[in-house]
């Protein structure tokens, strides 16, 4: 019998309902601004939204150091059931981004009017990035509580509260644009003040799960001993704190660039040309990010081959996704200017000729993000941080000036370029590496499986749970364990996977998931289901006429342990 990969692949697909909501939030307030202000106050004012775009890649990195670096370790320390130290990682991660927004929003008040100098060059656009900015930032406190909440709820099965928190935050966000900008006269200001608004209506739902009492995660009081935490988060979210720092300056190089060659025009062009990567992008970081999440808790519990399986199936999903977005947007680039009030012919020209190109990006998206997230739940941070500096800045930026001194139309090929060589540097490296530790491939995985090793699946149902202990027996047998104890394991599997057909709410069609290691201290046995909420190990029938698996394996001294684990019921039993 073989391991199937459908228990965790639809643990995945799961995740990436909730995680693409909560990625679409970071991503849509800009878009969803930037349609509206371009309908209703024209495209000179959308440029606004494009050039502060440096503030919102700053915020971002807060973002990640924070939840991004918090929730990848707790979803690892899931995975090895420390959930004091999630506890706390969750308490730090939230109001430690809290604090880090209002400290933004505190520079950023003082020092509004000179960044709008800079990131408008004191052009025609000035006024409208000085009254956008100062709601741009006040807004970061109250995303910090809500998306950040959203992204450990997520790590606690609770996938419909963390959807609705960002998707309502948008939908009243759209709402109170139109009603702000037209009715109210607030002009760009509008946009920005409807954001607010939206996330904080956004945030009241977090009222549902803290009222929860079976809820997982908890704020808790933490000590300075504790603090040791965030700096392991800001490991692992430094990668992407790092595109997002490269992204700034790429951004800020580029209009730059663009405005002097290309004035007003090229101005717009660019504005909308990164709306339309942030379709992909969205797509792009969503898929990672849920992988992410899944592949912690899977690497927390050394299951290498539920790490490939979800890794193959992000890579798809997000390949997916960002082909879909690129042909759209190839097909019909004056179309999507019209969302952006691209009317004049001229404009309309630049923009399909140059959209064209700019966009062929996003067929590298799905590489970057998931490699880049893949390298960093697995701890090759630096390859995940290479990753980051090399296509985010060290190589694009050179690249795109260079290409920008060559040809007005060549620079539009900058990122695409860039991508290329970025990626290429780092898997030739990290071939290499995997050549000197006896890895199979860059991917740096290994087979860290103690001792001997037999993973399947079967049916959940009552027919298959015989078929699991048959195949525990067997493989127990083979491999050396005495008949007695091989026995109680093989009896004990079917009880687990007949209590879990019973009472844990399974559809036939699920799979139950059988792990057995032999290791030099004795033999473990995991059995993990997709049920709700339930104990299969509290269901014993002991009434004294027979003896039960369970009975025989405590009776051998052996330790059973139950936990659920990211909306999976996990029963352990070790020698």
């Amino acid at each position: 019998m073989k391991r199937s990969g459908a228990l965790v692949q639809k643990k995945y697909m799961e995740y990436l309902v909730s995680t693409l909501a909560y990625t679409l939030s970071i991503y849509l307030a800009t878009i969803v601004d930037g349609i509206l202000v371009g309908q209703l106050m024209g495209p000179l004012p959308l440029t606004a939204i494009n050039l502060t775009m440096p503030v919102v890649y700053v915020k971002n990195i807060i973002f990640m150091l924070f939840i991004n670096g918090g929730s990848t370790i707790a979803a690892r320390y899931l995975g090895e059931r420390r959930h004091r130290e999630v506890d706390k990682l969750f308490t730090l991660s939230v109001f430690g981004c809290m604090l880090g927004y209002l400290l933004l929003f505190i520079l950023g008040a003082i020092f509004c009017a000179p960044l709008s100098d800079m990131f408008s060059s004191n052009g025609s656009s000035r006024q409208y990035v000085l009254d956008y900015l100062i709601p741009l930032l006040a807004v970061g406190p109250i995303q910090a509580i809500a998306n950040g909440s959203a992204a450990f709820l997520r790590l606690d099965g609770r996938h419909r509260l963390a959807t609705s928190i960002p998707i309502i935050s948008n939908v009243i966000n759209l709402t109170c644009d139109y009603v702000y900008i037209k009715y109210f006269g607030w002009g760009i200001s509008g946009a920005g003040w409807a954001t607010v608004t939206g996330y904080a209506c956004g945030m009241l739902l977090l009222i549902i799960y803290f009222k929860d009492p079976t809820r997982n995660l908890h704020f808790v009081t933490v000590h300075p001993a504790d603090m040791h935490l965030l700096p392991e988060g800001f490991r692992a979210g430094l990668p992407m704190a790092i595109i997002q720092g490269c992204n700034a300056l790429r951004n800020y190089t580029m209009n730059t660039v663009i405005l002097m060659k290309l004035a007003d025009a090229g101005s717009q062009v660019i504005s909308v040309c990164n709306n339309a990567v942030f379709y992909g992008m969205m797509f792009a970081e969503g898929a990672a990010t849920a992988m992410s999440s899944v592949c912690g808790v899977l690497y927390g519990e050394k299951d290498t081959w539920g790490v490939r399986s979800v890794l193959k199936r992000a890579f798809m999903v997000s390949m997916a996704f960002c082909m879909v977005i690129f042909l759209l947007l190839e097909l019909f680039p004056v179309q999507f200017g019209l969302l952006y009030r691209v009317v004049e012919p001229e404009s309309q020209a630049m923009l399909a000729r140059y959209m064209r190109i700019f966009v062929l990006y996003i067929l590298f998206l799905a590489p970057l993000y998931v490699l880049r997230a893949f390298y960093q739940t697995t701890r090759h941070t630096n390859a995940a941080t290479a990753i980051s500096i090399l296509e985010g800045a060290v190589i694009t930026v050179p690249v795109f000036l260079l290409l920008s001194l060559m040809s007005k139309d060549l620079m539009w090929f900058g990122n695409c370029l860039g991508a290329v060589i970025s990626l290429g540097i780092v898997i030739a490296f990290m071939q290499r590496e995997a050549q000197k530790e006896g890895a199979r491939n860059y991917l740096m995985l290994k087979d860290e499986s103690e001792g001997k090793c037999y993973e399947f699946s079967i049916d959940a149902t009552e027919e298959s749970a015989v078929r699991a202990s048959e195949e525990t027996i067997r493989f127990l047998d083979q491999n050396g364990v005495e008949g007695k104890e091989s026995n109680a394991f093989g009896v004990a599997a079917e009880e687990l996977c007949v209590n879990i057909s019973r009472y844990a709410k399974v559809s036939h069609k699920e799979q139950i998931d059988i792990f057995i290691r032999i290791r030099e201290e004795g033999v473990l046995m995991k059995v993990r289901d997709c049920g709700i909420l339930f104990n299969p190990t509290e269901f014993v029938e002991d009434t004294g006429e027979h003896t039960t698996g369970l009975s025989l394996i405590r009776a051998l001294g052996c330790r059973i342990e139950y936990d659920r684990i990211m909306g999976f019921n996990t029963t352990v039993i070790t020698t």
